[in-house]
């Protein structure tokens, strides 16, 4: 079984916070040092410049449209229904290739997604 811990080089490139459940305690990881685990993951808030460029890759509805968007462990957004839907359609195996990088996604793996957008400001110059 492959490591669980989060690839900080990622976590680093897409500006993400991870709450992390430890012993019954919520907690933010905002240190890109401490290592995360996926199973201890509760919940994604990840910062984008343009939240119009995010859609699920199944019904293809933006992200304002998403029904309880859900983060893949390979970092890939879907509507909770849709990722339901996929997962058990014509189930063979309790996982599926994610439909945009083809990593394994399992239900379990499926993390609440809080998706912020970045306010950018123009300076007079």
């Amino acid at each position: 079984m492959k490591s669980e811990q989060v690839n900080q080089e990622q976590e680093e490139e897409s500006d993400r916070d991870y709450s992390a459940s430890e012993n019954g305690y919520v907690a933010n990881i905002l240190d890109a040092n401490e290592p995360v685990f996926w199973r201890d993951v509760v919940q994604v808030k990840q910062s984008v410049l343009n939240a119009n460029d995010i859609s699920c890759p199944i019904c293809l509805e933006p992200l304002s449209n998403m029904v309880c968007p859900r983060i893949t462990k390979c970092g890939h957004v879907y509507c909770w229904t849709c990722v339901l839907q996929y997962l058990e359609f014509e189930k063979q195996r309790n996982w599926k290739r994610c439909a945009l990088c083809f990593d394994c996604v399992y239900k379990l793996d499926l993390k609440p997604v809080i998706i912020e957008e970045i306010k950018t400001f123009k300076t007079n110059e």
